[in-house]
């Protein structure tokens, strides 16, 4: 992506209400990019069919992408059309994973109930199931579970832990940022150095004044750029404007 020279310098970014708002909103718009380039590429007699929806979804398991698009497949004609496929995206974007038990998705609002003691692989009950699993009908009965969201907010990083992403974000997000972290960082050590950011920025045709308008935003002090950070940098990039008259970049 070209962009023009003229920056003004932005407040620098901190992980704060506001900048998770902007986090959000640049999410949403992946998302509908996401969905509406897969509806383009797969959509066929009115939509999306029963039998492509496994090819498109194909990291989720069978189970969990046939559930959800029985979800939204609501006049039961085997098809969604486009805003149900956006929404269908969206559910498996933010949703709470889905049940151990009987692989039903369990949605961003529904309730889920994750396992203590196998916190590790994340085992994990949708409330219809929960029962079974307490009385040991389909898992161990002397395993305590707790309510999802509580789990999560146990695991939670620590703000200061600047490997992980915030809370929040969710699977293709988390995802296309993965895709980007790897493939910038060229020596495999697990940061970005700035000019493993340059050369990247450079390769999709970014002038080097806006590179540096990038970086103004923030990073640690030793100049290496983390998962988190490499987050707010793109959300940066993605929400940023040129002003018609002087070409100043603005955030």
């Amino acid at each position: 992506m070209s962009a023009p020279s003229g920056a003004a310098a932005p407040v620098p970014l901190q992980p704060a209400p506001l900048l998770q708002h902007f986090v959000r909103v640049y999410e949403e718009r992946l998302l509908v990019d996401i969905a509406a380039n897969l509806y383009r590429e797969f959509a066929r007699g009115g939509g999306i069919q029963r039998e492509d929806i496994g090819q498109l979804l194909s990291h989720f398991p069978p189970k969990v992408v046939e559930g959800v698009f029985a979800r939204y497949d609501q006049a039961g004609r085997g098809v969604v059309d486009a805003r149900a496929f956006l929404a269908l995206v969206r559910y498996l974007n933010f949703g709470n994973g889905f049940c151990d038990s009987c692989f039903a998705p369990i949605g961003e609002h529904e309730r889920g109930f994750m396992c203590l003691e196998c916190r590790a692989g994340g085992y994990i009950l949708c409330a219809r199931c929960y029962p079974r699993g307490v009385s040991g009908e389909v898992h161990p009965a002397n395993h305590r579970f707790v309510p999802a969201q509580e789990m999560l907010e146990m695991l939670a990083p620590p703000p200061e832990d600047r490997d992980q992403l915030p809370n929040g974000v969710g699977v293709f997000l988390r995802t296309h940022i993965a895709t980007l972290f790897a493939q910038m960082d060229t020596d495999r050590d697990g940061r970005i150095s700035q000019d493993e950011f340059r050369a990247f920025q450079r390769a999709q045709g970014c002038a080097d004044s806006y590179i540096d308008f990038l970086l103004s935003f923030g990073g640690s002090p030793n100049g290496m750029i983390s998962k988190k950070e490499l987050l707010y940098l793109v959300t940066g990039q993605k929400m940023t404007r040129q002003c018609d008259e002087c070409g100043a970049l603005k955030f």
